[in-house]
């Protein structure tokens, strides 16, 4: 985890990383907060 480096990169990383969990649904825990 880099500190201070939120890029456009690191979120689409991270989105399509959470879309990837979503769409096989044993990782709803991770879309709270």
């Amino acid at each position: 985890m880099q500190n201070g480096s939120c890029s456009i990169v690191d979120q689409r990383n991270l989105y399509e990383k959470y879309e990837s969990e979503f769409e096989e649904g044993e990782e709803e825990e991770v879309l709270d907060p």
